[in-house]
């Protein structure tokens, strides 16, 4: 069987991530950089079909590739990451995919 945990953890303490996961026994750990985490938040969230589609497809409309996603049992949030150079325009097109600006 498989165990796969995603971490997001701030630049600093990448080092201290990586001792204490090579400490617990993981067997294989990648790390990646310069992400920056996006949320979509909002009560009810998860009762909305469609939205992380549009979500998803707006962002990749722009050429943003998206990496790790998140979506919590509480059905508040939506958390991803895009590439720091790309939050911007993924922002952006968020923005203008929910609200229209």
């Amino acid at each position: 069987s498989l165990t796969c945990i995603g971490l997001l953890v701030d630049k600093k303490d990448v080092a201290k991530a990586q001792k204490a996961l090579a400490e617990s026994g993981a067997t294989r750990v990648e790390t990646h950089t310069n992400f920056a985490l996006m949320c979509i938040v909002g009560e009810g969230l998860g009762h909305h079909k469609g939205l992380a589609s549009r979500v998803f497809k707006a962002v990749a409309k722009e050429g943003v590739n998206v990496g790790l996603i998140s979506a919590g049992a509480s059905l508040v949030a939506y958390h991803f990451t895009v590439d720091e150079g790309d939050l911007e325009k993924a922002t952006k097109a968020v923005h203008e995919e929910l609200f229209g600006c």
